[in-house]
């Protein structure tokens, strides 16, 4: 994902929230890691509430500061392929926010 939303001072985070459906816990706890422009955040995340809302956030290396663009990789460690589809699901993102 790239968000277009400049970072204008150091000290920032990304906050995301969304809902962990039990089913994706089939395998386990997740493990949550976030990459910015190419480098992983100092942080790894991991979600074991069932049917749950999360709410985490990931210190931004200054670094990207006055970027334009800066794309977002999010890596789960795991994921599920329901049955009968052939697509992997993990979680379910609802706000993603740079503050």
């Amino acid at each position: 994902m790239t968000l277009s939303w400049p970072m204008r001072a150091p000290g920032q985070r990304l906050s995301l929230r969304g809902y962990l459906a039990k089913e994706i816990l089939v395998k386990g706890p997740l493990h949550l890691t976030v990459i910015a422009d190419g480098s992983a955040l100092p942080k790894t995340v991991t979600l074991d509430q069932p049917d749950a809302e999360f709410n985490v956030d990931f210190p931004l290396p200054d670094a990207l500061v006055g970027k334009e663009r800066v794309r977002f990789v999010f890596e789960l460690d795991k994921a599920v392929v329901p049955p009968g589809e052939d697509r992997e699901l993990g979680l379910l993102f609802g706000t993603l926010a740079i503050h």
